[in-house]
C-alpha cells in the first residue's frame, strides 16, 4: 500500500507536468508512430523474401516486435529516467535530500521520475501482440496467458535490477553515461530471434544484458517456441538478478559520502 501511495503522488506530478508542455504528447505520438512504421517495414521486406526468419513465422515475429515495444515502453516509462536521475544526484549529492525522507529510499529512486507520454509505445506494443495473435494458426491457452504475464513481469525485474545496478556503480565511478548508453543499443537487439546470433552474443544478451528474459522469452511462450529450460532460466535469473541489486544498493549506501563531504 506504501508502494501505491507513493507511486499516486509521482504520477499526479507527472501529470501535471505533462499537461503544461500539452506539445510533447503529439511530437511523442509522432516519434512512435514512425518507430513502429520503420518495424513494419523491416518486417514486410524481410518476409516478402522469405517465409521464415530461423524458425519464425511473420506472425511470431509480430508478437516479438509488440513485445519490445511494450517492455520498451514500461523502461522508459519510469525506470530509465529515474535510473539516470540517481546518477545524477549521487554526481551532484542531492541523493542526500532523497535519502531524508520516510520511506525506502530505493523505492523513491526507482519510481520518482514518470514519463507519461511513453505509454504511448506500451499500447503500440499491446495492439501488436495482440494483433500477431489473432493471425497465428494455433489459439492461445489460458496457460500461455499466465505464464506470458509471469515471464514479462520477470524480464522486466530483471532488466531493472541491472539498469539499478549500473545505477548503483555511479556511487564508486565518476561517469556511468556509457554504460547506460551501451545497455540502451544492446537492447534494441531484442527486435530480432535469438538463434539468429552467434554463440557469445547469444550469452551476452541473456546474463548481461537480459534481452532475451525481458523480451525474446516472453513473445516465445505467446509464439508456442518456449522451452521449460529458458522459462526456468529467466525466473533464477529474475530473482538473482533483484536480490544482488539490493545488496550492493546497501553496500553503497554504507559507504556513501555526500558530494557535500557530509
Amino acid at each position: 500500500m506504501r508502494f501505491l501511495r507513493l507511486f499516486w503522488c509521482y504520477l499526479r506530478i507527472a501529470a501535471k507536468l505533462e499537461a503544461a508542455y500539452a506539445e510533447h504528447f503529439f511530437l511523442q505520438i509522432f516519434e512512435s508512430g514512425l518507430g513502429l512504421l520503420a518495424n513494419l517495414l523491416w518486417l514486410y521486406i524481410v518476409f516478402a523474401r522469405t517465409p521464415k526468419l530461423g524458425n519464425w513465422t511473420s506472425e511470431q515475429l509480430l508478437i516479438l516486435i509488440g513485445v519490445h515495444f511494450l517492455v520498451k515502453g514500461v523502461l522508459a516509462f519510469s525506470i530509465q529516467p529515474s535510473m539516470k536521475a540517481l546518477m545524477d544526484d549521487v554526481r551532484t549529492g542531492d541523493l542526500d535530500f532523497l535519502l531524508m525522507k520516510p520511506a525506502d529510499a530505493q523505492l523513491i529512486v526507482s519510481i520518482r521520475e514518470i514519463r507519461l507520454t511513453k505509454l504511448i509505445d506500451v499500447i503500440l506494443g499491446v495492439s501488436l501482440i495482440i494483433t500477431g495473435c489473432m493471425w497465428l494458426s494455433a489459439p492461445l491457452s489460458l496457460a500461455q496467458l499466465l505464464r506470458f504475464g509471469m515471464m514479462l513481469l520477470i524480464g522486466l525485474t530483471m532488466v531493472y535490477s541491472i539498469w539499478f545496478i549500473l545505477a548503483t556503480l555511479s556511487f564508486w565511478l565518476i561517469r556511468t553515461e556509457n554504460l547506460d548508453l551501451i545497455f540502451l543499443r544492446m537492447y534494441n537487439a531484442g527486435r530480432w530471434p535469438l538463434n539468429l546470433f552467434p554463440w557469445w552474443l547469444r550469452a551476452l544478451l541473456t546474463v548481461v544484458v537480459p534481452v532475451a528474459s525481458s523480451v525474446i522469452v516472453p513473445a516465445e511462450v505467446l509464439a508456442g517456441l518456449s522451452s521449460s529450460k529458458s522459462v526456468g532460466l529467466s525466473i533464477a535469473g529474475g530473482l538473482m538478478s533483484l536480490a544482488f541489486a539490493r545488496w550492493l544498493w546497501r553496500v553503497a549506501l554504507r559507504n556513501y559520502v555526500s558530494a557535500s563531504g557530509e
